[in-house]
């Protein structure tokens, strides 16, 4: 509805009719914006904005600098409510007049409420696959700088032997692995001196019955294998195996060994002295040394 009025005044004597309207009738839509910001007077982007009218719902994001504007909105008596994952939440009903085509809300402060804590997620013990039995290395605490050995023997089912021997529910380990490929020449006693612990993501233990696909003919019996998963930064490194003796009946004997492994690349060589055999050797000095990337 639009209102009339008619002036008439005398302006230096000449007489002046005027006509004033005035209108009374709400727009059909109108625009609404806003800005969202923190407690910090710092703009929030890629806020949720919803808009709810008698009639309909309006969504939209805030940009980079925190502002959201609404298209037609049919009503002026409207509700808006914010929500950010980092942020609570905040809900307003609007009254405003619906009579102007553009309407700006005041500025929404959030309050940073909403905390996300990490969430651990806890495994229920070993997975059973088809022939391999699968744990997770994270499930058992070992000391620091601990090798696969220390690891090994935290496992439920699992007995390491003084001599080397690995053993899973009374039956022998003979073949080793390292990310599904033989760890060198397969040598159980060496990777488990070998490796260090905190660089296992899984151990496995496998019925391993042969590879047709492989040329290898199909086992009636399987062999226990035992096949270690590496996390997927600690798959490469290099090891360094140094041994001396000596005695005072002039007997000497020296050994270096080298190592290296990338995944499922591996080289490895060794080197040996030695003199006669003589007399009882006083000392021995036995290192490994590992350097993991």
């Amino acid at each position: 509805m639009i209102k009339q009025w008619i002036l008439f005044f005398v302006l230096f004597g000449v007489p002046v009719l005027l006509l004033a309207q005035e209108r009374t009738q709400p727009l059909d839509s109108r625009t609404v914006s806003g800005m969202i910001r923190n407690n910090a007077d710092e703009s929030v982007a890629n806020a949720t904005i919803v808009l709810r009218t008698k009639t309909d719902s309006l969504t939209t994001r805030t940009n980079k600098f925190g502002t959201f504007s609404f298209a037609k909105v049919s009503h002026a008596e409207f509700t808006v409510s914010v929500s950010h994952i980092a942020y609570g939440t905040f809900t307003q009903r609007y009254l405003m007049n619906d009579l102007k085509p553009i309407l700006t809300i005041p500025p929404v402060i959030l309050k940073k409420e909403n905390v996300i804590e990490e969430v651990h997620i806890a495994r229920e013990g070993p997975s059973f696959k088809k022939d391999t039995v699968e744990f997770w290395a994270q499930d058992y605490i070992v000391r620091d700088y601990a090798r696969l050995a220390d690891l090994l023997k935290r496992i439920p089912g699992v007995m390491v032997q003084n001599d080397g021997r690995v053993f899973f529910n009374g039956q022998e380990i003979r073949n080793a692995k390292f990310n599904g490929v033989n760890y060198f020449s397969g040598n159980v006693n060496a990777i488990i001196k070998e490796l260090p612990a905190d660089i296992v993501e899984r151990v496995q233990i496998i019925d391993d019955y042969g590879d047709e696909s492989q040329g290898e003919v199909k086992r009636d019996e399987a062999i226990k294998t035992l096949n270690v998963v590496t996390k997927p930064d600690k798959s490469a490194g290099r090891m360094y195996n140094i041994m001396s003796e000596v005695t005072d009946k002039e007997r000497y004997k020296a050994e270096y060994g080298y190592k290296s492994i990338d995944y499922t690349d591996q080289k490895s060589f060794k080197l040996q002295a030695s003199r006669s055999p003589l007399g009882i050797a006083p000392f021995v000095a036995v290192g490994i040394v590992a350097d993991r990337q």
